[in-house]
């Protein structure tokens, strides 16, 4: 049994070839995947990103905020940031992604949307910049993005940085930030909620149930999150089918260009007395 499956939902076709997630796959590709916290990316990408990683890519995990809200006890509150540095460290080697490939931010919970741009009032930084930073320094050639339709604000907050910071690594600005490197696609994952209704998922993956297995022992690591996200564990007994589990994505365009060809026809009719 092979351990993924890739489904095009538009097309309604089924393929082993991981192009069908990230079109146009090659030799050297850097996945990059955007956590607004950090047990986030396992929660609803985790599927995508191994299926990268076991076609030979790098992965990088963007941790943009610190858990600072993820205490269940008021005597966590002091020290809730440095335990939940140490268990995503645990979760994500168990799965093969080593310290050196875990970027943090360290923007505090239930902020992220005032620290999305470069320069904030007060003479601050926000994360702009380093996220162009990291994505040229490691030539990132395909960004997993969170889902930005009421889930959360730091998930919102966290898409936006994705899908606006992410093809600005490719521009020929900020010279002194890096070599442009361009991303060639995005996937978008739900961590809970359902994706937009206007941009509902086009992709899926079916992994193998000892992938999902894997994430589960995974996500054990995070022993401070089991009353937050308990619900969360519950509803991954949904995705089981047959011998699989499902997971969804929306492939999408952060970028999409003015195509002018109906208007100027509309024009033509318009012109011509249609």
């Amino acid at each position: 049994m092979k351990d993924f499956k890739f489904y095009d939902l538009t097309q309604k076709r089924c393929s082993d070839d991981i192009s069908t997630l990230f079109p146009g796959w090659g030799d050297r590709e850097a996945v990059a995947v955007f956590c607004p916290h950090d047990d986030d990316g396992l929660l609803g990408a985790g599927y995508a990103w191994l299926a990268a990683m076991a076609h030979g890519a790098d992965v990088y995990i963007l941790i943009l905020c610190n858990g600072s809200c993820g205490y269940s006890h008021p005597e966590e509150r002091d020290t809730i940031v440095q335990r939940r540095v140490e268990e995503s460290n645990n979760a994500y080697r168990f799965l093969g992604i080593p310290e050196s490939r875990v970027k943090r931010f360290n923007v505090d919970d239930f902020c992220l949307g005032a620290y999305r741009e470069w320069k904030i009032p007060g003479g601050y930084k926000g994360v702009f910049e380093g996220v162009i930073r990291f994505l040229r320094e490691n030539a990132v050639t395909r960004i997993i993005a969170p889902n930005d339709y009421r889930e959360h604000p730091d998930h919102y907050a966290a898409s936006y940085t994705a899908s606006y910071a992410g093809p600005q690594a490719g521009d020929n600005i900020v010279a002194d930030w890096g070599q442009p490197s361009r991303v060639k696609s995005y996937l978008k994952y739900s961590v809970w909620a359902e994706l937009s209704p206007f941009e509902p998922p086009n992709r899926a993956v079916k992994a193998a149930w000892r992938v999902e297995e894997a994430i589960r022992q995974s996500l054990a690591r995070f022993e401070s999150q089991k009353l937050v996200i308990q619900d969360l564990y519950r509803m991954r007994d949904e995705r089981k089918l047959g011998e699989y589990a499902v997971e969804v994505y929306r492939l999408y365009d952060p970028r999409p260009k003015l195509d002018l060809t109906p208007y100027k026809r509309a024009i033509a009719d318009i012109d011509a007395g249609g």
